[in-house]
């Protein structure tokens, strides 16, 4: 016993550099074992030694040996291991020797792995000073077992230890003074190879308790393992790049270094985070993480898996199921159901997949920001450096090989609440992709994507799971929802989605603009200089093509005043590439949603929404680098009002307002311009084609060609709550190509409050329409509609601040072309029909007298024929029978009036035919300055003011045109009001209207409704002058007149009255010529070859053969202010139905006539300049007598 103590001291003095002790020894039962490593300031303490063997209890082997209380004390503060260092590399020679004293010979390992094993009762492990000067680190393990199984080719060690306690404590006034406890059972299992290599571990832990305190995050222990850890790191790894180090991990011989098959299980695990003495705690439980690992180095390896090495066949595999995460007050963070990924490598390829099943977090920032906040603190402390990028800026190795990924994802919700912003949530119910990529350089790569609801929800309960909402509904509060989507990519990109929403609000920018930043780190001035040369180093663009169809879109601006707005998709269809895209849209609408009082907004199809501001059946936008190219299918309508423009307007500035806030957001700003001694040349951007500079050195322009058509349109704009005025047009064609412009539309129509006013057919570019006509309703208040439209195109311009154009650049000249011009006001209906009627009453009248004349003879003849006479009752009844027969007659003519010639509906009819009008513009006359110079000009003998004339509006064009046939008719009347034939006009036109004084400018309102209210507009009360030196040469001139077509001529008056808005001016309107004096100015000049006057005689307007004939041959007419000049033969015929007929009673040849005006009032009649207007609100100003 003393010899066996002996050596056994001796033998720990020289091999482990310790002191052993032994209290007593009894027949193999050590007791009271000590053992003391002095450099390392460690002592070991057992109870007993003993060996117990298979005949008293049930063990795995004969033998076993037994240890009691296993005590191991060490001082970490005292101890040589404090500091960190990197020991030498032992030479060969050491090892090898080393090796070989502790080499055992395989037979006798065998034999003691099958009649051993080893029992530890409990372990008890205390270190001193661990994480500060004042704490301990306890470790207690209870029945813990080793066993060793060994066939002669590999070694097998296990270990299993029943329950593990440990706890680290520190010295503290404090209740929290500890700083993290553990609780366990595992089992370890080790496998190793003959030649001693570690081939295979396994490791289950069970049942995991940790609890871990604020003070471990703050103690110098993590900052020792992270500073251990960068320095091990260091010394490793050469400064090569940064993709070395991966390259190097993923190599064969690195492999070779981690065991063939790894197996790491946790079952039943409990983490808990504490801080402020358990105030604040966060508990993660996970029923199961298992980790499988195995590689195959007898099979065929994976060759080329990057450009320098291969890459062994093996199979990773990581499990998780039933994760929670809790916080103090009991609300679930993270829940997980499972979570599965696997990679396999084979011979052929590499396939990795993931499958996460219900997965749901709840992030609230007000309970994470103490955990966020210690985390960056632990961070700062560390000071981690950022590796740099290599040369290229790759991270990582190119793999080469054929990879193979899915992904699979169901029931996925993530909802966040920042507390400075509203919360939301992110959510899908399922999400499928499979992606191969057979080989780096091939183009044809193969993908698959499935989205099953997709949903972003912001507001204030979004963060509250809810199931789906019903089909074609729209939940207020979804920024984004995806019903589905399919993405197909097989040499090229197919991708179909069903019900897309998109919701953009004040809510949704705020949520964007707090997380992008998160997300997106802008580059700073030194990356962005770096980032700048590398641009250039690939020269080439990318070369993409896309198929998307997507089915039943709506779009949405909410906002919290005026409600919201909607744009319906049926469906949208894109396919395009990098030289081409072509777009498709049918059935889209766009539509004001102006009260929210419900959760939901049904979403139905385009042609299904009540009242909709835009509607368009179909378009195409085909488009390619150099053209553009707009097709509408069956119509386009828009419905506008002034209300409807201020939603539009809110929602486009709140639009703007987001992008810009986002923007702000990310920190976008120009990057620097490189420096002009940079020799990198620009590269031309895509879709441009390089070409010769321009003088200035700035790159040619792109031209564009813009081709639109459009099947019909109509434009629908209520300038007022009952006024309207719509544009209908039908199949118009218009292209742009390098600044020409061609249009081409069969048929437009304009109409005021339903009555269709303007009509143009065969309308063409430049204005050559081939049929123009007008038409006026009668008693129609045109002049109300018109004003309303001008109040509002005066509105529309001050809302978006479009003030008078500073431009001095010409404007272009215009060429009008019509075929055909007819301007109609039309008759009362109620006198039209009734003159008709009693047209029909007189002829029928006619044809009655005729049916009762030939009764009488019928009757008369009866005696004479027959020799007997009717009975009187039979005579009565043919009476009766007629008069019968006659109102039958007369009703059926009347109901079959207008059945073969339409009504003759116009009062007044005014035919052009063969239109040509020319106006020009010139520098010589354009500007204010040269306006007025021309005006002078034009009107001399009007007083211009002394001050000068501020004008509104102001232009000079010369005019030239032509007109075949000039006809004015009044009703059906046979003969014509005016005709003129062959008439040629020439001449200077200007039109000028005068900057109003402020008591010339009167007010308009405009409602607009909530919650803006009514908006005022200034309108001028001065009129637009027109100021005309024109020469004319007609070859026939007639005017018909007669006291007869009074009756007419006054209701045309009224119909003319309703044309221009009668003024807001209290004084007592103008009669015409007054009006036309003030209105019109300039000479007028016209030759006519033949004029004729008829005066008409009787009180029929339908009468053509009563009246006065004066007859001008070779006329010369000359109209200046005030003076009429007549110079001509002049003869003067009477025409009546009687022998007098076609007698001249006077001829003057050579007759020169002037008529002079003079006007009777207090000034200068030709003084129109100081005729002020003055609105009913400034009449206290003016001066009594006035």
């Amino acid at each position: 016993r003393w010899l066996a103590c002996r050596l056994a001291v001796t033998w720990c003095r020289q091999k482990l550099h310790a002191e052993l002790k032994i209290g007593s020894f009894g027949f193999f039962w050590p007791q009271n074992i000590s053992l003391w490593f002095q450099q390392e300031q460690q002592t070991v303490e057992i109870d007993n030694v003993w060996i117990s063997s298979k005949l008293r209890r049930e063990l795995p082997r004969y033998f076993e040996l037994c240890f009691g209380e296993v005590r191991i004390r060490t001082d970490l503060q005292k101890g040589s291991g404090l500091q960190p260092s990197v020991p030498e590399a032992p030479r060969e020679a050491d090892g090898n020797k080393s090796r070989a004293d502790l080499t055992l010979k395989p037979s006798l390992l065998r034999l003691l792995s099958q009649l051993f094993s080893i029992h530890m009762d409990s372990i008890n492990i205390m270190v001193l000073h661990v994480a500060t000067s004042e704490s301990l680190w306890h470790i207690q393990a209870s029945k813990t077992r080793f066993l060793l199984n060994g066939d002669g080719k590999s070694l097998t060690c296990e270990v299993s230890l029943t329950k593990v306690n440990s706890k680290i404590l520190r010295s503290s006034q404090l209740d929290d003074n500890c700083l993290a406890e553990l609780a366990l059972a595992l089992s370890l299992s080790l496998e190793l190879s003959s030649k001693r290599q570690l081939v295979g571990v396994r490791l289950c832990v069970r049942t995991l308790q940790a609890e871990l305190h604020e003070g471990l995050f703050c103690s110098p222990l993590l900052h020792r393992i992270a500073a251990g850890a960068l320095h091990s790191s260091a010394g490793e790894q050469p400064s090569t790049g940064s993709g070395e180090p991966l390259k190097s991990l993923l190599s064969r011989e690195t492999l070779q270094l981690i065991p063939r098959r790894v197996e790491v299980k946790l079952e039943n695990t409990s983490m808990v985070l504490s801080m402020n003495s358990q105030k604040r705690h966060l508990t993660w439980s996970l029923k199961l993480l298992q980790f499988l690992y195995q590689r195959e180095e007898e099979q065929i390896p994976l060759r080329n898996f990057t450009t320098t090495s291969d890459l062994d066949q093996m199979s990773v595999d990581l499990q998780l199921e039933d994760g929670l995460l809790l916080s103090q007050s009991r609300q679930r963070i993270v829940c997980l159901s499972s979570l599965k990924t696997s990679v396999q490598v084979t011979a052929i390829d590499l396939s990795a997949a993931v499958l996460l099943n219900t997965c749901i977090i709840h992030y609230r920032h007000q309970e994470f920001s103490h955990w966020l906040g210690l985390l960056a603190q632990e961070y700062r402390c560390r000071a981690v450096p950022v590796p740099s990028q290599g040369h290229n800026g790759r991270t990582y190795p190119q793999i080469i090989a054929p990879i193979i990924l899915c992904a699979s994802l169901s029931n996925v919700n993530v909802s966040v609440q920042l507390g400075d912003t509203p919360p939301f949530a992110l959510g899908v119910n399922s999400i499928s992709a499979d992606y191969q990529h057979l080989r780096p350089q091939s183009v044809h790569q193969r993908a698959v994507l499935a989205v099953d609801h997709l949903c972003w929800r912001v507001g204030n309960d979004s963060h509250i799971q809810r199931a789906s909402h019903p089909p074609n509904m729209h939940v207020w509060g979804e920024a984004l929802i995806l019903d589905s989507f399919n993405l197909q990519v097989r040499g090229e990109p197919q991708g179909q989605g069903v019900a897309l929403g998109v919701e953009s609000s004040d809510t949704c920018t705020e949520c964007l603009a707090r997380v992008l930043p998160l997300f997106c780190r802008q580059p700073s001035g030194p990356e962005l200089a770096k980032q700048q040369p590398s641009a250039s180093i690939e020269p080439w663009g990318l070369l993409w093509k896309v198929d998307l169809k997507v089915e039943d879109v709506n779009l949405f601006a909410l906002s919290a005043l005026v409600g919201a707005l909607e744009l319906r998709l049926d469906t949208l269809t894109i396919l395009g590439s990098a030289e081409s895209c072509t777009v498709s849209v049918q059935g889209m609408v766009l539509a004001l949603v102006r009260n929210i009082t419900e959760k939901m907004q049904p979403c139905c199809k385009a042609p299904a929404i009540p009242n909709p501001v835009a509607n368009l059946s179909m378009l195409t936008y085909p488009s390619s680098i150099r053209s553009l190219e707009v097709q509408c299918g069956e119509g386009l309508a828009v419905l506008w009002s002034p209300p409807d423009h201020m939603h539009l307007y809110h929602h486009i500035l709140a639009t703007l307002q987001c992008h810009q806030a986002l923007r702000g957001a990310l920190g976008h700003r120009t990057p620097p311009s490189p420096s002009p001694e940079s020799p990198t040349p620009h590269l031309a951007t895509l879709n441009e084609t390089p070409g010769p500079l321009q003088p200035d050195g700035t790159p040619p322009k792109r031209l564009l060609s813009l081709s639109l058509e459009l099947s019909s349109a109509k434009l629908t704009a209520f300038v007022s709550e009952a006024n309207y005025i719509s544009l209908a047009a039908e199949r118009t064609s218009m292209s742009w190509h390098g600044g020409a412009l061609h249009g081409y539309c069969p048929e437009l129509a304009a109409g005021f409050d339903g009555h269709s006013i303007f009509s143009f057919k065969e309308v063409e570019v430049k204005l050559l329409p081939e049929l123009v006509t007008i038409e006026f309703p009668y008693q129609y208040d045109f002049s109300r509609t018109l004003d309303a439209a001008v109040g509002v195109q005066k509105w529309l311009k001050g809302l978006h601040g479009l003030g008078r154009s500073s431009s001095t650049s010409l404007p272009p000249d215009l060429l009008l072309k019509v075929t055909h011009f007819s301007w109609v006001f039309l008759d009362d209906v109620f006198e039209v029909k009734l003159r008709d009627n009693y047209e029909l009453m007189k002829d029928e009248s006619k044809e009655s007298a005729k049916r009762l004349q030939l009764l009488d003879a019928r009757v008369a003849a009866r005696p004479k024929q027959h020799g007997e006479l009717l009975p009187a009752r039979k005579i009565e009844e043919l009476y009766a029978s007629l008069e019968k027969k006659n109102i039958e007659i007369y009703i059926q003519r009347s109901r079959r009036l207008y059945a073969n010639t339409p009504m003759r509906r116009a009062l007044l009819t005014w035919t052009l035919a063969h239109l040509e009008l020319v106006a020009m513009a010139d520098e010589s006359f354009h500007g204010t300055e040269r306006v007025l110079e021309q005006m002078r000009d034009v009107d001399g003998v009007s007083p211009f003011p002394a001050e000068g004339l501020e004008m509104v509006t102001q232009w000079c064009r010369m005019m030239k045109g032509r007109v075949g046939s000039f006809f004015v008719r009044i009703r059906d009347y046979p003969r014509y009001l005016f005709e003129i034939r062959n008439w040629q006009l020439s001449g200077r036109l200007i039109g000028a209207e005068q900057c109003g004084q402020p008591c010339s400018r009167r007010r308009q309102l405009l409602k607009l409704g909530l919650p803006w209210g009514d908006a005022t507009v200034e309108r001028n009360m001065q009129p637009l002058k027109f100021y005309h030196d024109f020469h004319s040469e007609i070859s026939q001139y007639t005017i018909v007149w007669g006291p007869c077509w009074d009756p007419a001529w006054t209701l045309i008056g009224q119909c003319v009255d309703l044309l221009t808005k009668p003024s807001e001016d209290p004084s007592a309107p103008l009669p015409w010529w007054d009006k036309s004096r003030l209105l019109f100015h300039g000479d007028w000049h016209m030759d006519i070859e033949q004029a004729n006057l008829h005066q008409l005689a009787t009180e029929d307007p339908y009468n053509t053969t009563e009246n006065m004939h004066w007859e001008w041959n070779h006329l010369s007419f000359h109209w200046k202010p005030g003076q009429f000049v007549f110079k001509g033969n002049l003869d003067i015929n009477v025409r009546t139905a009687s022998k007098y007929d076609d007698c001249c009673f006077l001829h003057l040849p050579d007759l020169c006539m002037t008529l002079d005006l003079q006007w009777l009032c207090h000034g200068n009649p030709h003084d129109h300049h100081g005729v002020v207007l003055r609105s009913p609100e400034f009449l206290p100003e003016v001066p009594a007598g006035q």
